[in-house]
């Protein structure tokens, strides 16, 4: 196995590692991040009849159109490598959560 080799699965451990270590910690922050958005516009659905009112129609899509692309989460960290240290972009899928906190905040079904 050549030496590009080696460095190579010794990146993508040293990815997968890190992807799987900051994954709960990234989860809560797109949580956080995504019921701050729900606080601005769920007044204008209402809790009874979970309807809303034409006006307030786009300010609800435009919210949950911004919570969807949010589930596409990238968190940057910084890695010691051998001579110098290097930025390592993680990425996370979190669509399933997105859609699941606002069924269980709004009723909604994405």
């Amino acid at each position: 196995m050549s030496t590009e080799t080696k460095e190579y699965f010794a990146e993508s451990d040293n990815y997968q590692d890190n992807h799987d270590y900051y994954k709960d910690e990234q989860l809560l922050a797109f949580l956080s991040e995504a019921n701050d958005l729900i606080i601005k516009f769920e007044h204008c659905i209402d809790d009874e009849t979970s309807r809303l009112h034409i006006n307030d129609s786009y300010v609800v899509a435009e919210g949950i159109k911004r919570i969807l692309s949010l589930s596409a989460w990238d968190y940057t960290i910084e890695v010691e490598g051998k001579y110098q240290n290097y930025d390592i972009t993680l990425e996370y899928d979190f669509i399933e959560e997105a859609k699941e906190l606002l069924h269980e905040t709004l009723g909604l079904t994405i």
